[in-house]
């Protein structure tokens, strides 16, 4: 056959046919040298007379080299001039049968790989099995490497685990792993299992999680773990509405206000330091 391998490599590409200088090659008959491409692609099959390369029917497939078509197993499939069969929908096409993909997993009709097999959320592909994510922590479906495994909400730990229990943050309080958020009325600026405070007079928290108090408008005060702006109302010599703002009626500083508690009936009477001029 060398010489013809000799030949054919310079054979004229009109008497080709269909076949590519990649997948050609002479071939000895009784008087000459022809062109066979018995691996023209994998679905084709050399016929014993090495003249010519024919496709295989539907339901039958060839791999390269092949001197003869087979049949698809049972339960799968294939067009016309195929290399392999098509596997259905949980199955994928290997060493020449349809295998099931690994426990819990899929794969779409055709996977010709173990690999095309998905894996469920929480769990992922290794080793031609689906296995389960590392204590405390999840995955998306289809993943393929244990790195792929993140901590779930309340833990914390690389990818892939392990994962522990989550210190409370700013806003929140509970043992690790267990965090509530701060009541409205209340913060904390630290990060653990301390508990949260009230906030001080003069300050207020609307909603839960905080992790500082707001000060009430100026020249105003609240109870302390307020929870509203509309808790801060008016200083003694001050009036306006709760929430502020709050300002001082008498514009005179030899002007006081006499009895006033915030927003009502304030007078501005002079001084008694200037009544005894």
């Amino acid at each position: 056959m060398g010489g013809c391998e000799t030949y054919a490599s310079s054979w004229p590409s009109s008497e080709r046919g269909s076949c590519t200088q990649s997948f050609w090659e002479g071939e000895v008959t009784t008087n000459a040298c022809r062109i066979c491409c018995y691996t023209c692609a994998t679905n084709c099959r050399e016929y014993p007379s090495y003249t010519a390369c024919t496709q295989c029917a539907s339901g039958k497939y060839a791999i390269s080299g092949a001197t003869v078509c087979t049949d698809c197993p049972a339960g799968s499939t294939s067009a016309a001039a195929a290399g392999y069969c098509i596997c259905p929908a949980g199955q994928y096409w290997s060493n020449a049968i349809c295998n099931l993909c690994p426990a819990a997993s899929t794969s779409l009709s055709g996977s010709t790989a173990v690999t095309q097999c998905t894996c469920p959320a929480g769990q992922y592909l290794s080793n031609a099995i689906c296995n389960l994510c590392p204590a405390a922590s999840t995955s998306l479906s289809g993943s393929t490497a244990v790195t792929q495994c993140t901590c779930n909400s309340g833990f914390q730990g690389p990818a892939g685990g392990p994962c522990n229990p989550a210190d409370c943050g700013v806003g929140k309080t509970g043992p690790a792993g267990s965090c509530t958020n701060c009541l409205a009325g209340y913060y904390k600026n630290t990060v653990g299992s301390q508990a949260c405070a009230a906030c001080a007079a003069g300050k207020y928290s609307v909603s839960s999680g905080a992790s500082v108090c707001t000060n009430c408008p100026s020249s105003s005060s609240s109870p302390a773990n307020s929870t509203a702006v509309t808790q801060c109302t008016c200083n003694s010599g001050f009036q306006g509405p709760a929430g502020g703002p709050c300002t001082a009626p008498c514009a005179n500083p030899e002007l006081t206000c006499s009895g006033a508690t915030g927003y009502g009936n304030c007078a501005c009477v002079c001084a008694l330091w200037i009544l005894h001029l």
